[in-house]
C-alpha cells in the first residue's frame, strides 16, 4: 500500500483477459475479503467476482495490489434457463453468522445438500417415490432439465434411528477432521456441522449437542466409479445401522433397492 493508503486495483475480464478498469483505491473502500460472493458495477455494467489474488484485505492491505477477475452478469430469458441437477432438497440449508470462508471448513456448493445422504431403511417406500419422480424429470433432458423435482417425502432421513458420531467415526476412521461446514463464497457455518475425510470420501452433516446425528451426507474427493473399499465402507455402515446410502441424482442406492 502506497503512503496514500491507496491499492492498485487491476480487474480483468475471466472470458478474454482484458482489463476491464484499473484504478488505485483507498482501503478502506475494498471489501475485507473476494472469498464471498461479490458484485461490481462498474461504468454502469454489472459483474461478479470470480476470484482475486489476493482475496484478503489483510493481506492486499500489505501488498499494495489486487488483481481481481470477474465475469459479466448477464441477463437470461427465464424460458430459455435449464437446471443442471434434476432434484434439489426442499430443506437448502443455512449458514449463520459472519464467519468468512476458511480452509477450516468443509465448503460445499448450496445445490450439495444432501445430494447423497444415508437415509434410515424404515423409509424404503418414500426412497423409491422420489426416485421414481426423479427419473421422470432425468428421461425429459435435452442436454438440461427443464424443471427440478424438489424433494419433501424424507425430511428428517434419519429420525428413525439413534445414529451417533462415535459409531460413524469408527466404522469411517477420520483422516482429517474439519471443525464444520460452510457454503462456498459464503459468509457464517451452518449450526451444529461435523466433518472430516475418510479414504476419499468427505463425510458430513448435522448432530445435536449429544451428538446424535440428524443429517449423514458423503462427498466424494474423486470423480468416477466408487473404489471398493468406499463400497466397503458404506455397506458395513448401511447394513450395521439399518440403513440405505441414496444418491439422489444418479438414482443409485447402497444396498441396491432391487
Amino acid at each position: 500500500m502506497n503512503e496514500q493508503g491507496q491499492v492498485e486495483v487491476v480487474i480483468v475480464n475471466v472470458k478474454n483477459g482484458e482489463t476491464v478498469a484499473y484504478s488505485h483505491l483507498a482501503i478502506e473502500h475494498l471489501p475485507e475479503s473476494f472469498l464471498v460472493e461479490t458484485s461490481l458495477e462498474i461504468a454502469g455494467r454489472s459483474w461478479v467476482v470470480v476470484e482475486a489474488e489476493p482475496p484478503s484485505k489483510t493481506e492486499f492491505s500489505k501488498t499494495g495490489k489486487v488483481r481481481i477477475t470477474v465475469a459479466p452478469t448477464e441477463m437470461v430469458d427465464p424460458g430459455t434457463i435449464l437446471f443442471s441437477l434434476p432434484t434439489i432438497s426442499d430443506d437448502l440449508g443455512e449458514c449463520v453468522g459472519d464467519l468468512l470462508p476458511s480452509d477450516d471448513y468443509f465448503q460445499i456448493a448450496p445445490d450439495d445438500w444432501r445430494q447423497t445422504e444415508f437415509v434410515a431403511a424404515s423409509f424404503r417406500a418414500p426412497i423409491v417415490e422420489e426416485l421414481a419422480d426423479i427419473d421422470k424429470v432425468r428421461l425429459s433432458a435435452h442436454g438440461g432439465y427443464e424443471e427440478i423435482h424438489v424433494r419433501k417425502r424424507v425430511p428428517n432421513p434419519l429420525v428413525a434411528e439413534k445414529l451417533s458420531l462415535d459409531i460413524v467415526k469408527a466404522l469411517m476412521p477420520p483422516d482429517k477432521l474439519f471443525k464444520g461446514v460452510s457454503f462456498a463464497r459464503r459468509r457464517g457455518t451452518i449450526p451444529r456441522s461435523f466433518s472430516w475425510t475418510c479414504s476419499g470420501m468427505q463425510i458430513w452433516g448435522v448432530a445435536d449437542d449429544e451428538g446424535t446425528i440428524a443429517l449423514l451426507c458423503l462427498y466424494f474427493l474423486s470423480a468416477g466409479e466408487l473404489s471398493s473399499q468406499q463400497i466397503e465402507r458404506i455397506a458395513a455402515l448401511a447394513n450395521e445401522r439399518g440403513l440405505l446410502f441414496v444418491d439422489w441424482v444418479s438414482g443409485q442406492t447402497i444396498p441396491s433397492l432391487d
